[in-house]
C-alpha cells in the first residue's frame, strides 16, 4: 500500500498522490502564502467560496452546537483584528478540551484530512497564535469561559 501524502512524479504531466483509500492525479496545490485580515464587525472574502466573519454578541446569543461553521471566542483575548491564512510546516496549536500542544500537520493526519484539503483550510490566527482551523477546532487559549466578559462570534458561510 501507498504511504498517505506521498508523491510520485510518473506521469509525463502533474502528480499521482497517494490519499489512503485512493490517489489523486494531477497538480498538487502549492504551499499558500495569501492572508487576510479580519476586523470586528467586518467579514472577509476568501477563495474556495467561502467567507469569515468576526461579531460581537451578547452572552445570551452563545448558543453551543454541533455546527462547525460557527465558534464562539473570549473577544478580550482575541482582540478585534485577526488574520486568517492557511497551513504553514511546523504549526501547532491547543486543540480546545486538551492539555498539550499539538503540531497541526498530526490533527489533520487524526481527521485523516487529505494533504490537498489540508492546504485549503482556513486558519484563524491572532499574531502567531492559532485562534480557530476553520470548520475543524478551536484553540483552549479562545474558549469562552466563566470569567469571558466579552463575546464574539467568528462564521465560516458558503457563498
Amino acid at each position: 500500500a501507498a504511504q498517505a501524502g506521498k508523491k510520485h512524479a510518473f506521469l509525463d504531466f502533474g502528480m499521482a498522490v497517494a490519499e489512503r483509500h485512493q490517489i489523486i492525479f494531477g497538480d498538487l496545490p502549492q504551499h499558500r502564502d495569501d492572508e487576510y485580515l479580519l476586523f470586528l464587525e467586518k467579514s472577509v472574502k476568501l477563495d474556495h467560496g467561502y467567507t469569515l466573519s468576526l461579531n460581537k454578541i451578547n452572552a445570551e446569543e452563545v448558543t453551543f452546537s454541533r455546527n462547525r461553521l460557527v465558534e464562539y471566542i473570549d473577544g478580550e483575548k482575541s482582540g478585534k483584528q485577526l488574520k486568517v491564512r492557511y497551513w504553514k510546516k511546523g504549526d501547532h496549536f491547543k486543540p480546545l478540551g486538551m492539555k498539550n500542544r499539538r503540531k497541526l500537520s498530526d490533527f489533520f493526519i487524526d481527521l485523516k484530512i487529505s494533504t490537498r484539503l489540508k492546504k485549503e483550510v482556513p486558519i484563524v490566527c491572532k499574531q502567531d497564535k492559532i485562534v480557530w482551523i476553520a470548520g475543524y477546532r478551536l484553540d483552549e487559549n479562545f474558549k469562552v469561559t466563566d470569567q469571558t466578559n466579552l463575546f464574539y462570534k467568528l462564521e465560516m458561510k458558503r457563498d
